[in-house]
């Protein structure tokens, strides 16, 4: 997770502990936030997951302007982004909603030019259908889509051994601000690490 941020925030200077008596000093690391869009997102989830809700806004700090130059992502990848960085601002919902809409827009079958559409359907589509019945608080409806969501995930991973194929990240990262919000959903289900969900195994963690 301080890898996936400092890559597009910079980082302080900091001590790395190797062992009880073996410490180095990792300088500080300025922000050169590269083009790389699927980056920003896994590195947004995984500050999701961890409810770090600082490196999160440091995140959304990002110019999308610096994202928009990675020309190796369909345009609803970006749109998704957009959608983030404005629901985590302090901007009307309705600024939200209708990047939201231009996320689903852009993830039609016929707008995409670079990622396969099965990989769209099972596995980019979800986090934005979760963040849909989120942000209208639909809670029944919210449940329902993360089972979908999981289903999904299986059926498009099968059984690989990727390392992706092990936790649903984008649907983990919006199940996990669902259960803050008090949603009610089964929270013992596969691809969704329990004590992570829960917040159990959440450590405080260095900038």
């Amino acid at each position: 997770m301080q890898l996936g941020s400092a890559l597009f925030c910079g980082a302080q200077p900091q001590e790395c502990w190797l062992d009880e008596d073996l410490v180095r000093q990792l300088p500080a690391l300025p922000a050169e936030p590269p083009a790389d869009a699927r980056r920003w997102l896994d590195a947004f989830y995984v500050a999701v997951v961890c409810r770090q809700p600082d490196r999160v806004n440091r995140l959304c700090q990002v110019p999308l302007e610096a994202l928009q130059r990675d020309d190796s992502v369909d345009a609803y990848v970006l749109h998704w982004i957009d959608t983030l960085q404005t629901y985590c601002s302090d901007r009307p919902i309705n600024d939200t909603v209708d990047k939201l809409i231009a996320t689903m827009e852009a993830s039609a079958p016929r707008s995409l030019t670079h990622a396969p559409k099965d990989f769209v359907d099972l596995i980019d589509y979800q986090p934005a259908a979760l963040f849909h019945r989120l942000i209208t608080r639909d809670r029944d409806a919210f449940a329902e889509a993360l089972a979908e969501a999981l289903d999904h995930h299986k059926t498009y991973w099968r059984d690989s051994a990727a390392p992706r194929a092990q936790v649903a990240l984008g649907p983990l990262a919006m199940a996990c601000l669902a259960y803050d919000y008090e949603f009610p959903f089964e929270t013992e289900q596969p691809y969704l690490p329990r004590y992570l969900l829960n917040r159990e195994r959440i450590e405080t963690i260095p900038g």
